[in-house]
């Protein structure tokens, strides 16, 4: 008779691989809690530099209006006091930062994150005095 690596001779499940799909289901698991959040970062990172770079054609209260409402797209809970938009010698600086809190095991365990942004970019020449 061929061993099998999941069950015993008497047909239950070995140890080990009950322990392994445990591990494979709480990796799973964190991955499905915590993944989503970072992509969020990622997109609102990606519009933040995508503002600086049109930053020439928009005063800096509607760069942080317009990243302030993209964000409200993507439920990413930040507040628009939160949002710096600064520019010095033909430099604009874009900052944002919100808190999140993952919540593990229907919110027995939470884990509270800082995610910060900073976008430091150059301007173009503008016909507009911002």
């Amino acid at each position: 008779m061929e061993k099998s690596y999941f069950k015993s001779s008497s047909g239950r499940i070995e140890f080990q691989t009950l322990l392994g799909l445990t591990i494979v289901a709480l990796i799973a698991y964190v991955g499905y809690v915590v993944v989503p959040p970072f992509m969020d970062f990622s997109l609102l990172k990606a519009e933040i530099k995508g503002e600086a770079k049109s930053a020439h054609n928009y005063p800096d209260e509607e760069i942080a209006q317009r990243v302030f409402k993209k964000a409200g797209e993507w439920d990413i809970p930040i507040e628009i006091h939160k949002i710096i938009v600064r520019r010095n010698a033909g430099v604009i600086y874009i900052s944002a930062e919100y808190p999140y809190t993952f919540e593990f095991f229907g919110g027995r365990y939470e884990k509270d994150h800082l995610f910060y942004h900073h976008i430091e970019m150059k301007v173009k020449e503008s016909r507009h005095d911002f």
